[in-house]
C-alpha cells in the first residue's frame, strides 16, 4: 500500500508536465505584479519623506496634504462638490505601509475594531482601507469587506483634526461632541487586544484565501512533500498534517524550537515540518532542523506566497508576527506552539491566546 501511495504521488508531481508549467506560469505573473507595487511603494516612500521635513507645527491645509498623500487621496487644492450631504458619523481608515505584510495587518486590525466598535451602544463606525491596500489585498484574498476612503467626499472628514490609532492606544469615543471624530489607523499597526477579544473561526472567515493562491500554496506543499520522499527515500501519506515554521532571526532558545518541536510530534504522528528561512539562515537552519519529518526551504521573493502557503499548514510553529499573522488567516488552524517572552505587545497576546483557547500552546 505505502508503495503505491509513493508511486503515484511522485508519478503526479515530476511527470504531470503541465502542472509544472502551470506553476512556474502563476509564480512569474505574481513576481511581475509584486515588482509593479513596489514601484508605486518607492514612489509613495519618496513622497513621505519630502512630507517629513517640513517644519512644524504644520498648518491644518499642510496635515490635510500629509494625510491625503499617505492615503493616496486627491490634494485639498482638488475641485471638490460643495453640494454634498455627510453621514455624522465616526469614522476610521487605515494609512497604508510599505509591503503586503503591513496591508494584511492593518487589514485584520481594522477587522477586528470594526467587530468591537462597528455598531454598538447607538454608535456607528464607518471603516474604510486606501485604494492601493485594496488592490492588493484583493489579490489574496475571496473578498474585502471594507470600501476605498477615496469613495468618501473629502468633505465628510476633517483629516487635520483625525486621532492617530498607534502602538495599542485605546479607540476612544467621545459620545458628548456633535462633531464625530475620525480615526486613522498607523500603518502596520498589529492591534492585538481587539483581535484576542474577537478571535475564533467567525473572524477568520474575513480571511479567506483566493483560488488561485490557494492553488499554488497548495502546489508548494505538495512539492515539499515530494522533497521530502526524495532526500529520505520514505514515502510520505498523502493526508500527513504539515506543521509550518517561518524563520526570520533564530533568535530564541533552541530549547524552544526543540521542545515545540517535540511536543508536536508526540500529538501528531506522520507530521511534515515545512520550515522557510532566509537565505543568510539556510545552513543553520538545515543544520539545527535536520530530521526524516522536516523540508527546509528557502524564503523567495513572494511574500504573499509564503504567507499563504504558512496560512494553508495543519497547525503551526510560532517564532514571529508573520506566524502569528498567518495563523490568524487560517480558519482550520490546528495546533498553535508560541514563546510568550517575547516583546511586551506579542507577550500579552500569546499569555491570552493559550490562556483561552486549548489549541495554544506555551512553550519555554
Amino acid at each position: 500500500m505505502a508503495r503505491n501511495v509513493r508511486f503515484s504521488f511522485r508519478r503526479f508531481l515530476f511527470h504531470n508536465k503541465t502542472i509544472i508549467l502551470l506553476t512556474v506560469l502563476i509564480v512569474a505573473i505574481l513576481l511581475f505584479l509584486r515588482s509593479q507595487t513596489k514601484s508605486s511603494q518607492t514612489y509613495y516612500r519618496n513622497r513621505v519623506k519630502t512630507y517629513n521635513q517640513l517644519q512644524s507645527p504644520y498648518s491644518k491645509a499642510e496635515l490635510d496634504d500629509y494625510y491625503k498623500l499617505l492615503l493616496g487621496l486627491p490634494s485639498s487644492n482638488s475641485t471638490t462638490n460643495t453640494n454634498v450631504q455627510c453621514e455624522n458619523v465616526w469614522t476610521i481608515a487605515a494609512i497604508p505601509g510599505f509591503d503586503i505584510e503591513d496591508y494584511v495587518w492593518e487589514y485584520v486590525s481594522l477587522t477586528a475594531i470594526n467587530e468591537i466598535y462597528g455598531e454598538n451602544d447607538g454608535r456607528k463606525l464607518n471603516t474604510y482601507l486606501s485604494q492601493r491596500s485594496i488592490e492588493d489585498l484583493e489579490r489574496i484574498f475571496e473578498r474585502i469587506r471594507f470600501n476605498d476612503i477615496g469613495t468618501v467626499p473629502s468633505q465628510c472628514y476633517r483629516l487635520h483634526e483625525a486621532i492617530l490609532v498607534e502602538n495599542g492606544n485605546s479607540v476612544y469615543f467621545n459620545k458628548d461632541s456633535q462633531t464625530k471624530s475620525m480615526f486613522l489607523l498607523a500603518d502596520g499597526e498589529r492591534r492585538y487586544k481587539e483581535i484576542a477579544q474577537v478571535y475564533g473561526r467567525k473572524f477568520q472567515q474575513n480571511f479567506r484565501l483566493n483560488d488561485l493562491y490557494k492553488n499554488v500554496a497548495s502546489l508548494e506543499i505538495a512539492s515539499s512533500k515530494a522533497d521530502l520522499e526524495k532526500s529520505t527515500g520514505t514515502p510520505s501519506a498523502d493526508d500527513a498534517p504539515i506543521i509550518g515554521m517561518y524563520i526570520r532571526t533564530l533568535e530564541l532558545p533552541s530549547s524552544y524550537y526543540e521542545r515545540a518541536m517535540d511536543f508536536l510530534r508526540k500529538i501528531h504522528y506522520g507530521s511534515i515540518f515545512l520550515i522557510i528561512c532566509p537565505p543568510h539562515l539556510m545552513e543553520e537552519c538545515r543544520d539545527r532542523f535536520y530530521g526524516q519529518d522536516t523540508v527546509v526551504k528557502v524564503q523567495q521573493q513572494l511574500l504573499e506566497l509564503e504567507l499563504a502557503v504558512m496560512a494553508m499548514c495543519d497547525h503551526m510553529v510560532i517564532e514571529n508576527e508573520f506566524g502569528i499573522l498567518a495563523t490568524l488567516l487560517n480558519e482550520n488552524i490546528g495546533d498553535v506552539i508560541v514563546y510568550v517572552q517575547m516583546d511586551e505587545e506579542i507577550e500579552w497576546f500569546s499569555r491570552y491566546m493559550t490562556e483561552n483557547f486549548d489549541n495554544w500552546y506555551s512553550v519555554a
